[in-house]
């Protein structure tokens, strides 16, 4: 009986591991799926920001232009 006993206790210390690791491990796929977003992102805002810079330095070019 005692044995029984033993290896219930294991079985559900071990389960108790399995299960508070895949807890862990959605965690991390969350993580990953947030850290893509965030570099898709800014990835998107750089371009913008390279789009504007390339307007503005054509502007400043035509200004320099008709002030000469």
């Amino acid at each position: 009986m005692q044995d029984i006993a033993k290896v219930v206790g294991l079985a559900v210390t071990l389960g108790g591991l399995v299960f508070s690791a895949g807890r862990q491990s959605e965690k991390i796929d969350e993580l990953f799926t947030k850290a893509e977003a965030a570099a898709l992102e800014r990835q998107d805002v750089k371009s913008m920001l390279y789009d504007m810079h390339g307007k503005i330095c054509s502007i400043e070019s035509d200004i320099k232009r008709l002030l000469k």
